[in-house]
């Protein structure tokens, strides 16, 4: 710096310009009361000039400390801007960071919050979110359609999958399970069900998208008895949520799914959400390719590890 004054020595001289108090001004910087007067002391006899008078009562600003903390204060603000943008582009975090995901995570509060926290923490990259009407991630992470894929899961979420070589990151959020079914099925008008009763009613196989972890994760093998839950796969279904309407409301079959799928999907009111009260839940993960794991992709996911998921 010029004259031998450092960027940190700045600071001080903002920090008690702010306090107009050393004890206070050591406090919030961390040093000792007389690292703060050592430090005014050096700038001052570089400039020449005294920056704050002192007494026994008082600290204040003179109008030389004004003028030099009115006018250095933006500049330097700005040179600590560029400085962190010139790290951030030599450790790749610059540019878009794109998450996409199906309607089911739209409106999810706590994955908002990480965005947000995100983009505050990392300026030098933004998030671009897509969303994707198919119910295709690993397909969509291989094209590189985007750099993290965001899905509810079965709690707790494995840490990977080896056979498409993704990672799963820590959880956002947390659903309750429900039963979506047809007004017609034996079980629509129960308040609530266990998984044993999936025993003697059969879930709809979800066979195209996802990847053969998620289909065998979604539903359950057994109940908590351990009878079989009987998958049936309808050729109709192809990834697409609209498609499970006519599936649900001609059959006696159920689908899996997160508790709040008929506030967020728009559904035909000829289907209803029973609660499974003793399924495990869901939890919102993001998943990426382990290949392609950026400073990016590393830093949200220690974000999300960082927050607490409700």
């Amino acid at each position: 710096m010029w004259g031998g004054i450092e960027l940190r020595e700045l600071e001080t001289i903002f920090v008690l310009a702010d306090e107009l108090h050393f004890g206070r001004a050591a406090e919030r910087l961390g040093v000792s009361t007389a690292h703060v007067s050592q430090t005014v002391r050096h700038i001052e006899r570089r400039l020449n000039g005294q920056l704050f008078e002192r007494t026994s009562r008082r600290v204040e600003l003179t109008l030389l400390g004004e003028t030099l903390v009115r006018n250095l204060r933006p500049s330097v603000a700005e040179l600590e801007r560029q400085l962190g943008e010139a790290a951030a582009m030599a450790a790749g975090l610059t540019g878009p960071l794109r998450i996409a995901h199906v309607i089911t995570a739209e409106g999810v509060p706590q994955l908002a919050q990480v965005c947000t926290e995100f983009e505050r923490r990392v300026p030098g990259v933004k998030i671009l979110r897509l969303r994707f009407d198919l119910f295709d991630y690993a397909g969509a992470l291989h094209r590189d359609e985007a750099d993290i894929w965001l899905t509810w899961w079965p709690a707790p979420a494995p840490d990977r999958d080896e056979e498409e070589g993704l990672v799963c990151g820590p959880p956002i959020a947390t659903q309750s399970a429900a039963l979506l079914v047809g007004r017609s099925h034996p079980l629509a008008h129960r308040d609530s069900i266990s998984l044993d009763d999936l025993a003697d009613h059969p879930i709809v196989d979800q066979t195209v998208g996802g990847t053969r972890l998620f289909r065998e994760s979604w539903i359950p093998a057994t109940t908590p008895s351990g009878k079989p839950v009987i998958r049936v796969a309808d050729a109709s279904w192809r990834g697409h949520f609209h498609e499970l309407a006519p599936i649900l409301e001609r059959s006696a079959l159920g689908w899996l799914t997160i508790s709040s799928f008929l506030d967020v999907v728009s559904m035909p009111p000829t289907l209803a959400t029973v609660p499974v009260r003793d399924a495990p839940g869901f939890v919102l993960v993001p998943w990426w390719r382990a290949d392609r794991e950026t400073p990016a992709i590393k830093s949200f996911a220690a974000i999300v590890g960082g927050m607490s998921t409700p």
